[in-house]
Parts: C-alpha cells; structure tokens; sequence
C-alpha cells in the first residue's frame, strides 16, 4: 500500500533537513551556505505542506495548473491555522530564510548574515 501524500512530505522534508545538517557539517565544502539555506527551506515547505494536508486546511497542489501552494502561503495558512502555536518569531526567521534562498537561486549575493 502507497503511503499517503502527508506521509511522503513530512518524510521529504526530514530527509531535506537531515541532509542540509550533514553538508554545514562539512566546512570545506564550497557552496555551504547557499545549498544549507535551500535545502532548510526546502525541509519547510514539506513539513509545512504535510501539515496542512494531513488537518484538511487546503490543497498544496492544483492538478489543473501543475502548481503546488507557495512556500509564503503555506506559513499564512499554518499560521492562521495554528495561530500563537506558530510564532510571529518562527514566521519572520522563515521570511528571513526564504529571502535568503531566494536570492541564492535567482541572484547571487552573499549569505553573511546567515553563517
């Protein structure tokens, strides 16, 4: 029997995390930072989005668009859902994050401010 979307989310979003931990581990790896911050925010989106799926708050994905739910309105629905539970603090840290990600795959620019 197929495991259920959630399921395969939340187990995406484990390995995502478990694998940006292994490569900030490695310092001499070049690129760290930059791939640490993708794959963290990668790990978000699929917790975030098994979370929303396995409570019944939305759809993450449109079969009609091939689109999935942005990354920005899975913390809204999250946060509206689970309101003080999901702190304003985890909100801007993951604002912080995805600006981060952001620039590193559509423009280049330094990530001081995250190592």
């Amino acid at each position: 029997m197929s495991k259920s979307v959630n399921k395969q989310l939340l187990e995406k979003g484990i390995e995502a995390i478990t694998m940006a931990i292994e490569i900030y581990n490695k310092p001499l790896v070049k690129y760290r930072t930059e791939t640490v911050t993708i794959l963290v925010i990668n790990a978000w989106e699929n917790c975030l989005k098994s979370l929303i799926l396995k409570n019944g708050w939305a759809k993450v994905y449109n079969y009609k668009t091939g689109e999935s739910k942005p990354f920005e309105d899975c913390i809204a629905n999250v946060k509206s859902n689970l309101g003080k539970k999901f702190s304003d603090s985890w909100v801007d840290s993951l604002d912080v994050l995805y600006k981060h990600r952001c620039n590193v795959i559509h423009y280049h620019r330094s990530l001081d401010v995250i190592d």
